[in-house]
Formats: structure tokens, sequence, C-alpha cells
């Protein structure tokens, strides 16, 4: 009804059916038995155990003025831009800071028709007001109720229906490229020759398998050394790069496993590196990834952009769980059991024009809206790590694979975990699966940085550290992207 009044067009919302009871409006006349009335009914929702309780007040100044009045009294905190605490119980907060928050119940401190004149602006204000509450609604006022209330909705707007009028206001989509089955099979076909003739001039004498499955002694190239964990060979820029085996991967294991023994071959997957053809992420191209909008409750935030959802959970004061799908999010793994959730948990969201934190005891997750790049600082406010700016993440949903892009160091130190807490692999310059069995054990990242990235089990997760194609994680045969990120200092 508030829209109603406005002359802009509907936003495009749809009314919902909900049960309880009606909207609570009552008015003052003056500032002193306005207090009295908010601070009665905040402790009315306190009585019905109502976990979140919200005042919305109309800017900062108002907040503060509610807050020393009555605050103490019903065991309010002050949300502002530098400490707005996520917890149970009553907070008095501006409208500008409600955006995108839901709370069990909110009350408007003022809704006057002084506070809020019968014009677009304040409708839009006041509508985000209201929007606010999940079960139930209180509206305050001093002297005279704002007309956007109280005034009988115009002829001319009684009649839009919300979910079908022509007033709706579409929001920008971005639309991947088309292309057909046979562009795409060309595209790999052309990408599968260039890496074969990359390999050929540059890379190690290639790996032969036989009908047998089994291993055939390379066959040396021009110039080519036998190479051992020590060797060190040139590369076409002529910088020296150590060759390391891995510790626990055996090529007689990757390649010629008896095919009744699925169980083994899937163990198996940790430290095998994967032809060189896969590794290029297939449609490289630009995607939207910039932020549009931000829904925050207790349990987490939701950043919406125009290409996906990134979805951040606090889990402990050290670690936070961060998804990123398209559309619907389905069914998600339970947390590993080494991942403990904590009780009480409080955390902070701080948002503005560039950027939205949520900040622990021991990490902040900070989202750039521009770019839609997720940052990890650790509680010095170092950071530990950051995805690409240009292309922080990306899907192609004919293979079901996501690819996350990460900034990693130069200087960085990247192990994966083996089989065993003590049994870890060096990761650097290569590509390896850092994913055991689909049933087993989850996967691990820990870098000498202080932080370690926890990937649960069921998904194929591939770490890529060669600049050519990455680095990223890739995430193979999920509907989303799915990983916990733990500051270790």
């Amino acid at each position: 009804d508030v829209l109603r009044h406005a002359s802009f067009p509907i936003y495009p919302v749809e009314p919902i059916v909900r049960h309880g009871d009606e909207v609570f409006v009552e008015g003052a006349s003056d500032t002193d038995s306005l207090n009295k009335l908010v601070e009665k009914k905040a402790l009315e929702f306190k009585e019905k155990e109502y976990e979140t309780i919200a005042i919305i007040c109309k800017d900062l100044k108002e907040s503060e003025d509610v807050y020393k009045a009555i605050g103490k009294k019903i065991g309010a905190k002050l949300f502002n831009d530098k400490e707005a605490e996520f917890s149970n119980g009553t907070i008095i907060l501006p409208i500008e800071y409600s955006k995108g928050l839901e709370f069990d119940s909110v009350i408007i401190y003022d809704a006057s028709g002084k506070a809020y004149p019968k014009e677009d602006g304040f409708a839009k204000l006041l509508y985000v007001a209201a929007t606010r509450a999940l079960h139930e609604l209180a509206v305050f006022y001093k002297d005279e109720l704002t007309g956007l209330i109280k005034d009988p909705i115009p002829e001319d707007r009684k009649t839009i229906n919300f979910a079908e009028d022509t007033f709706h206001v579409k929001p920008f989509v971005y639309e991947e490229e088309f292309k057909t089955k046979e562009e795409i099979a060309r595209e790999q076909a052309a990408e599968g020759d260039r890496e074969r003739a990359r390999r050929d001039k540059y890379g190690p004498a290639r790996i032969i398998v036989n009908s047998q499955g089994q291993v055939e002694k390379p066959v040396a190239k021009k110039k080519a050394v036998a190479i051992t964990s020590t060797n060190r060979v040139d590369t076409p820029i002529n910088r020296k790069v150590e060759i390391v085996k891995p510790k626990t991967f055996k090529p007689e294991l990757a390649y010629s496993l008896p095919k009744e023994n699925e169980n083994l071959k899937a163990m198996s997957e940790f430290g095998r590196m994967p032809d060189g053809t896969s590794l290029q992420p297939i449609g490289h191209g630009r995607i939207d990834n910039s932020v549009k909008w931000i829904k925050a409750d207790k349990s987490g935030v939701e950043i919406t952009g125009s290409y996906g959802i990134i979805k951040i959970t606090p889990v402990s004061n050290e670690t936070v769980r961060v998804l990123f799908y398209k559309g619907t999010l389905g069914k998600v793994t339970a947390l590993p059991d080494e991942i403990k959730k904590q009780e009480g948990l409080k955390w902070r969201l701080n948002e503005n024009r560039e950027a939205v934190e949520i900040s622990l005891e021991k990490i902040t997750v900070k989202v750039v809206k521009r770019t839609g790049e997720v940052s990890f600082y650790n509680k010095s406010n170092n950071l530990l790590l950051t995805e690409n700016q240009m292309l922080p993440r990306q899907f192609h949903g004919s293979r079901d694979v996501w690819w996350e892009y990460f900034d990693f160091t130069k200087k960085e130190m990247l192990s994966i975990r083996g089989e065993s807490d003590s049994d870890w692999v060096e990761v650097s310059n290569s590509a390896k699966y850092m994913s055991h069995n689909p049933n087993k054990r989850p996967a691990l990242l820990m870098s000498n940085k202080g932080y370690q990235i926890i990937i649960p089990e069921g998904v194929h997760a591939l770490l890529c550290t060669i600049p050519a194609y990455g680095p990223y994680i890739s995430f193979e045969d999920t509907p989303f992207i799915d990983y916990i990120f733990r500051s270790a200092r």
C-alpha cells in the first residue's frame, strides 16, 4: 500500500499470504510519550521470545537519540557502520543500514508526516523499513501519521497487480554468449591442437599408455634431460624450475589400475595431474560478477549479482563457509567433522558504497561491489588471499565445472593434504587433484601465509598454479562452489 501512494513504477514484488497479527499503528503527542510506547512494544516483543527485534529510525541521529532515551531500559544495541554486531536481541538502527536485513519483529519509530512526507523518495524509505519484518510489525508516529499510510489509495493505483502489471522494473540480467555444440567442439579441438604443440615444443617427453593400461618408457626428445626429483630443466623463458615428484603419487596406480577396482581408482585421484588439454577453462570470457543487492540474517549473508549468489556463513571465530551458485541452492553437504560450528557466534556486517565486510574475531571477509571479488584478512587486517579482480569465478553448465580464480602470491608455499594429516604434497607451479575419493576425505589446501581452504568430501577439486592456465581451484561435477576458509593465525 505504501508503494501505491507513489508515482514511480511499482517494484517487481509479489505480496505473500501471511498469518498473524495485523500491523500495529499508534500515535503519540510528544517525544517522551513516543519513547514510552516504543519501549513498551519492544518489551512485549521480547516476552513473545522473538530472537531478533529491530527499532528502525529515519537516520543515524534519530537512532542515537532513541538509544540514549530507551536503549539501556530494553537492553538494545546501537547499530552503526563501525560497530554492526549480529546477535540475538534488540537493535536500534537507521533505515540506510537495514536494507537487505531481516528481523523477527520490527518497530518503525516515527512514521509521522513530518518524518515521511507523501513523496516518492520517502515512500521508498518507508517501504524498505516495513519490509524488514518477518513476523510482526509495529508503526508509531508523533502528532500526525504520514499520508503514505493514512491516506486512501488513489483510484488509478488500486487495481495494479504487483505480479502481472506493466509497471515492473526489469533488472539487467547478464546473458552468456550462445554457442552451438559444433562451435564449442571446434574451439576445443583447436585449443587441444595448440596445447599439444606447446607441450611437444617445451614440455617433457610424452607419456604413452599402451592397450594394457601400462606406461611405456618415454621416448627422449632432442635436448631433453632425465627428470628426477633433483634435476632442474630450462623453461622457454630461461627460468629454472625444480621438478618435485609428489610424495604419494605413483604413476602405475594412476594408469594401470584394474577396471574392477573402482574404489582404488577413486583413491588415486589425489595428486594426479590431468592431461594438459583439460587445464584450460572452457569459454574463458568475462562475466558480470558485480554486486546487485545484499540480504543478511543471523545465519549469514547472501550477496546477489547478475551472474549468481555468494553465500557467506560464519562458522567460528576464524572460519567461514563460502558458496557460490546460480538459481536455487540445492542440498549442501554437512560440515566436515574437523570443522566445528561455534554456538553463540557473534559477527559484524559493514556495508558501504564500495564493499561489504563480514568481520569475526580472527577473520574478515570483504566483497568488492564493483567486481564481486572476495578477499580474506586475518585479525591483524593483513591480506591472506583474494580472488582475481578481473575474473573472480566462472561456470560451464554443460560440464558442471566451476573455476575459482585465486591470486596466490609468487612467494607463497602451497601444500595439499594426503591420506594422513602428516602427509603433504607441495603444489607450486603445477596442477594436481587435491581431492580423494568422493566418500572419504575432505580436500585441504594449506598456505604458509596462515590459512587453509577445506573442500567437503564428494567434490572433485583440482588445484592449478600454472600461470598459463590459472591459478585456480576447479570444482567438477557439482552444482555450486563450496569451500571453507580458515585463518590459522
